[in-house]
């Protein structure tokens, strides 16, 4: 996510300045089977 939200340079920059921070962090993706959404533009007369 850094990499996402500050670009490369910065993103190493801030990995670097908190990894001791983040030392015991895990990542969990998780990607959805199904999606499950509603229109409810018809209810506010969009």
């Amino acid at each position: 996510m850094a990499y996402r939200y500050l670009g490369e340079q910065l993103g190493d920059w801030y990995l670097q300045a908190t990894a001791a921070e983040n030392a015991n962090a895990i990542l969990v993706t998780l990607a959805p089977e199904r999606w499950f959404s509603a229109d409810f533009a018809q209810m506010t007369g969009r």
